[in-house]
């Protein structure tokens, strides 16, 4: 089997094994591709199209160096703490204290952390978020107005 499809196949695994996705239905579906497409590629019957490789950096930032040439990290936004192990937040869910450090929750996964200023950097991200996503619900309720007014 291909090298690119072994890689693929351990980015899918990833994916299910962080509950990113629940299954290949919902990978074909977040990259818009056919079911089949995938389960082809997984058996080693297909290969990664350009289609393909654009909409997996797009959704879940795959690095593309790692998935041709397998260095690097699997996927661009992982960073390395201080004592060395990765974390990957795509989407921040949640935020607490544990003792002194600090549970950032991303999607499926938690990291914990003892540095305040990441705390302070998270926070602000999560804030300028709702502020995108309060402007982005007046904006569709505006829409809405105007609709319904035709």
């Amino acid at each position: 089997m291909d090298d690119i499809i072994i890689r693929f196949i351990d980015l899918y695994n990833y994916l299910e094994k962080e509950k990113i996705i629940r299954n290949s239905s919902d990978l074909a579906k977040n990259i818009g591709v056919s079911i089949s497409l995938i389960t082809e590629i997984k058996k080693g019957r297909s290969s990664l199209g350009t289609k393909i490789i654009q909409n997996l950096v797009k959704m879940y930032g795959l690095n593309t160096e790692w998935l041709f040439t397998g260095k690097g990290e699997m996927l661009k936004n992982t960073e390395t703490l201080e004592n060395g192990k990765s974390k990957n937040v795509k989407s921040i869910v949640g935020i607490k204290a544990i003792g002194s450090g600090t549970a950032i929750q991303g999607s499926g996964n938690t990291i914990v952390d003892s540095n305040s200023e990441n705390l302070k950097n998270c926070i602000e991200i999560i804030r300028k978020q709702q502020d995108q996503m309060g402007m982005q619900q007046e904006q569709m309720g505006e829409l809405i107005s105007i609709i319904k007014a035709k």
